[in-house]
């Protein structure tokens, strides 16, 4: 249904204080979120179009760092860490997050729900309605 990546960095977090929250913060040009990860890790993440992704991670994701040091509320947030940087294979990702669905949903004796009825940009927090209309299917299939 539309064209979206997430540029993903992860990071070891060696100093500083990073809550349990995920963050976010909206650009011209996208989505950021910052969250911490088990195991003493962050991931930060912008989420965008794929022309904007490829302008972002040329130049080693030289653009995708500047655009980082740009935000409002990451750069400073980030800036009272100590990451560690993973080596860069392993520290950089690109990921398609399109919204889809599947079609048809259902069939004879069968409905799809939540997750394998639909793929859902990953900030629409979704997850009490789909549950919610999956007991609801579950039924009417019955």
């Amino acid at each position: 249904m539309d064209r979206v990546v997430a540029l993903v960095r992860i990071d070891d977090l060696v100093a500083g204080t990073l809550g349990a929250q995920t963050f976010v913060e909206s650009t011209p040009d996208g989505w950021w979120y910052v969250a911490r990860l088990p195991g003493e890790r962050v991931v930060t993440v912008f989420v965008t179009d794929p022309a904007m992704a490829r302008v972002l991670t040329a130049d080693h994701w030289d653009g995708w760092r500047r655009a980082l040091a740009g935000t409002q509320l990451f750069a400073e947030r980030l800036a009272g860490l100590a990451l560690k940087a993973r080596p860069d294979t392993a520290r950089y990702r690109v990921r398609s997050i399109r919204v889809s669905r599947l079609q048809p949903v259902a069939g004879a004796g069968w409905l799809a729900v939540g997750d394998a009825a639909a793929e859902l940009d990953p900030i629409a927090g979704r997850g009490m309605h789909d549950a919610a209309s999956g007991m609801r299917g579950r039924r009417r299939v019955r």
